[in-house]
């Protein structure tokens, strides 16, 4: 039991660490999604360790109190997403009207996953929300990935890159969580042991690449003529080896 509360403790601490740096280096005020997504998660940890040191971790009011203020979590995970899209492809027509198609082909993806949410035999609420809110998330990240790889005009920063590839990680551990849930039977169930170390993994890359200000920036001209020269030859060569006899 120690244990756990010491980890509990050091994930407070790379709560607080992240959020202090970015009110140093004002991060916060470019991020204002992200930092308001880490000052709940810090919240709601402090919160369930007071609870947990009064009632206990197997009370009703540990157990309502985590589900409940876990319900925000994926909305904001998917708010951060947003806006990042939004900060690496600003505000065009034409980039919103591609961003509007991965949204409405991400919700369609995910439409098989709601109907067999619905036709599950687990009533919890909770769980229902959270596998299909994951679902989601999963299939918004390879598309905001997908989009950020073929994105050639801008320097993404190491800011945004952490932002992005934690947020990935937070979505790979709640996937562990649920397989879990549902292969507890299973060998799997060992691999789940390393989900705690993923979100600790999580932290430390928001921290490291959050420690300074770098922000997203256009490429130079020079540098796209080179990505484009780049591109181009790559394509070239796969087609010679793709149709070559």
């Amino acid at each position: 039991m120690p244990n756990v509360y010491l980890l509990w403790l050091l994930g407070i601490g790379l709560l607080a660490l992240v959020l202090i740096r970015g009110c140093r280096n004002q991060a916060v005020v470019k991020y204002r999604v992200f930092y308001f997504y880490i000052s709940y998660v810090l919240g709601k940890a402090l919160i369930s360790l007071l609870i947990s040191v009064v009632w206990g971790r197997s009370s009703w009011a540990y157990y309502y109190f985590w589900h409940y203020s876990t319900l925000p979590l994926p909305l904001l995970q998917l708010w951060i997403l947003w806006t990042s899209v939004r900060r690496i492809f600003g505000d065009s027509k034409t980039s919103w009207n591609r961003v509007q198609r991965t949204v409405m082909v991400a919700v369609i993806l995910s439409l098989p996953v709601a109907w067999d949410i619905f036709a599950m035999t687990e009533n919890d609420l909770f769980f229902r929300y959270q596998v299909f809110t994951l679902a989601l998330q999963a299939i918004l990240c390879f598309f905001v990935f997908g989009m950020i790889i073929n994105q050639k005009d801008v320097v993404i920063g190491r800011n945004l890159k952490s932002i992005l590839f934690g947020i990935g990680l937070l979505v790979a551990m709640q996937g562990i969580n649920f397989s879990q849930f549902l292969l507890r039977d299973l060998p799997f169930a060992v691999f789940s042991f390393t989900a705690q170390f993923i979100y600790f993994a999580a932290l430390i890359i928001f921290t490291w690449g959050l420690w300074d200000y770098d922000p997203v920036r256009p490429l130079d001209l020079e540098h796209r003529r080179q990505l484009s020269r780049i591109d181009q030859n790559l394509r070239r060569v796969l087609r010679s080896l793709l149709f070559s006899r």
